[in-house]
């Protein structure tokens, strides 16, 4: 039997301070070189491209290209914490030449306030919709918002629901 689904954590840097999370606290590591994903299975059908914060790789295009190489009718979605607008709108552009169907995965965890708090950054919430709407304007349309349960927020999945229905 042959894989069909991966999660891969392509970087350990993070630009968030996640109360559920403690990637941040961690040292970074080496990152796996881009030729190193050719080696994936064929077999793979959907691949999600998370972190830390994926896109803190400069390099993150070559990576999802070398995923492509490797499973050429591979789904690849790219999950971010939305703070780095300008750098994820650019590299979507990008890797939607390659895959038009590429998609993103926004964590949003609830209302603002909360949202802000279980990520440990001001604005953060706002931010992350900034660029989920920037995406969208770059022609983006596999979007999606992802939401982490935990003891705080889960009165709020469905605000994050209702959001994601809305958008």
């Amino acid at each position: 039997m042959r894989p069909v689904d991966a999660v891969l954590a392509v970087t350990f840097r993070c630009n968030a301070r996640c109360a559920m999370c403690g990637i941040w606290q961690t040292p970074a590591g080496q990152e796996l070189a881009p030729d190193v994903y050719r080696k994936l299975p064929g077999s793979l059908r959907d691949v999600n491209l998370t972190g830390g914060e994926p896109f803190l790789r400069d390099d993150l295009p070559r990576v999802h290209e070398a995923v492509h190489a490797a499973a050429p009718g591979v789904q690849i979605i790219v999950s971010s914490n939305g703070l780095l607008t300008e750098k994820i709108v650019a590299a979507l552009r990008e890797m939607s030449r390659l895959e038009p169907r590429i998609g993103l995965a926004i964590s949003l965890d609830g209302p603002a306030e909360i949202h802000d708090a279980l990520r440990g950054i001001p604005n953060s919430h706002d931010r992350a919709l900034r660029t989920l709407e920037e995406v969208r304007q770059a022609g983006i349309t596999n979007l999606r918002l992802a939401f982490t349960a935990t003891r705080r927020n889960t009165e709020h999945l469905g605000y994050v629901y209702d959001l994601s229905r809305k958008l």
